[in-house]
């Protein structure tokens, strides 16, 4: 599900899984965009591969991704993360912040019909596990819940709190 605006950042939000007869509201708020007017050198100095340029505007302007978590050959539930800066990033851990002026939207997480706002978002995918601080605020079909902290379990499309 995507939604646009000019002059906003789009929506994106990974498939979900409802019943037939369910009714899903979603309720959306657009960040601004950024700007992104940049040109991208190549590592030899020279014009910049394909390859480099779609990382360096991944990296410099778009600032979001879809992983998936599922086991291998399936077809599972992916994670959206859309996210201010990137400071570490790998196999082994994912690390999104929020952008550093006061104004910078939160990290944003989507997984199926689960939500999830913070400061700062740190993905494991071997472990397959979320853990948010700062100002978190997650919500799925049980409503909304608010916390300085809260890790989470990600298994066939839920989200389980882990204590």
């Amino acid at each position: 599900m995507n939604a646009r605006m000019r002059g906003f950042r789009t929506y994106r939000r990974p498939k979900f899984l409802g019943a037939a007869s369910a009714r899903v509201s979603f309720d959306i708020t657009l960040p601004v965009a950024p700007t992104c007017d940049i040109q991208i050198v190549g590592k030899s100095g020279e014009q910049a591969t394909q390859a480099e340029w779609e990382d360096a505007v991944q990296q410099l302007c778009t600032r979001d991704e879809f992983i998936p978590v599922s086991p291998k050959g399936t077809s599972g539930f992916d994670l959206y993360v859309r996210y201010g800066k990137r400071p570490r990033s790998g196999e082994e851990v994912r690390e999104y912040v929020r952008g550093d002026k006061v104004y910078d939207d939160p990290v944003f997480v989507a997984y199926n019909l689960f939500s999830l706002r913070a400061d700062t978002v740190v993905y494991h995918p071997r472990m397959q596990t979320l853990e948010a601080t700062g100002n978190v605020v997650a919500d799925d079909e049980s409503g909304e819940c608010r916390a300085a902290w809260m890790s989470f379990k990600l298994e066939n499309g839920k989200a389980t709190p882990v204590r």
